[in-house]
């Protein structure tokens, strides 16, 4: 009664070699020409030149306002920082490395 025969025999493990094709590494863009590295790096330096100014005059505006609030500075502030927020975030992701 050692071994089992007929149809209830252990199963003997297969091993199968399963070829794949080698997979090949391709760039999703073309690399980037002079002039659009350079439009790239005049946008990455301008961003926070217009966040900075944006910034200063919603401080002038709501802060450091000498005649106190009225309607107009408050309307100009709001509209400031609704340009202020997208810049911003422009400015992170382009400073963000691409890879």
């Amino acid at each position: 009664m050692g071994a089992l025969q007929g149809p209830w025999e252990p199963v003997k493990p297969q091993l199968r070699m399963i070829e794949t094709p080698a997979v090949e590494v391709v760039r999703a863009t073309a690399p980037l020409s002079r002039e659009e590295r350079v439009c790239i790096w005049v946008i990455r330096l301008l961003l926070p030149v217009i966040l900075g100014l944006c910034c200063q005059l919603i401080f002038w505006m709501w802060f450091n306002d000498v005649y106190g609030p009225n309607s107009w500075s408050i309307v100009g502030g709001v509209l400031l920082v609704f340009v202020a927020a997208p810049v911003a975030l422009w400015t992170w992701y382009s400073w963000l490395p691409q890879e």
